[in-house]
């Protein structure tokens, strides 16, 4: 009798222990915005929950680049992205912290192997970035270390952790970062302390928040995508009129 009760409470004991790792079931996603949906159902998404409430004077910034995409054994190089970046002079809160900005980012579907770099109907959302500042309560270092918690409540224990340290001649870099990798629907969130010193721009500390999109094959796939149309530039610059 005794070895059975001993048992069930060994079973006990084992079940109420945390499971480290990635939190099986959960799912990545910014604002449960499904991965790959399109420029119109992000914006409707980010007005709807974030920046509805906002005075005048947000605006959003559009910006066209083909940089490397990608990080954590993702990176892609040459990639054609189309980003959004809210920015302005209120902050909104996300976990009980300041907003200092959002970028997102969009790829073209090219399904036909073709793109057009003027009209982003098509496009599909596969990165959003949230841009912490310190506030009059906490500090950079606080805000990293508490979305650390507020995040392992949702998605487990981090599957990564790295410090780096980067000490040149005109600069100084020193950043802390935690990683969830979810790679059953391919898919990373990476949490991003970082603090630049340099003798021209002083210093610089903040805090990111990165949800990603990361099937390397699809993200592969852009490469090879032709522009259709030589647009110099998409950025909205409002009437020329009288220039």
């Amino acid at each position: 009798m005794k070895k059975h009760v001993s048992l069930i409470l060994v079973c006990v004991l084992l079940a109420t222990i945390p499971t480290l790792g990635f939190t099986e079931g959960a799912s990545i996603q910014f604002l449960n915005t499904p991965w790959l949906s399109s420029v119109s159902t992000v914006k409707d998404v980010v007005k709807t929950k974030l920046t509805k409430d906002l005075p005048t004077g947000e605006f959003e910034v559009k910006e066209w680049n083909t940089p490397t995409y990608g990080d954590h054994e993702v990176r892609v190089p040459d990639v054609p992205i189309y980003t959004l970046t809210y920015e302005g002079r209120s902050y909104y809160r996300v976990a009980d912290f300041n907003v200092a900005a959002l970028t997102v980012k969009f790829v073209p579907n090219a399904s036909d192997g073709t793109y057009s770099n003027v009209n982003f109907d098509d496009y599909a959302f596969i990165e959003a970035m949230y841009r912490f500042d310190a506030d009059a309560v906490h500090d950079c270092k606080d805000i990293l270390n508490e979305l650390k918690k507020k995040l392992s409540s949702l998605y487990g224990d981090p599957t990564d952790h790295y410090d780096d340290n980067e000490y040149e001649v005109y600069y100084t870099l020193n950043a802390e970062g935690y990683v969830w990798n979810n790679n059953d629907d391919h898919s990373y969130l990476e949490l991003r302390w970082a603090k630049m010193s340099s003798s021209f721009t002083g210093t610089m500390e903040h805090v990111y928040l990165t949800y990603a999109y990361a099937d390397k094959e699809y993200i592969t796939t852009k490469q090879q995508a032709t522009p259709v149309s030589d647009g110099e530039s998409n950025l909205d610059v409002g009437s020329t009129d009288g220039l």
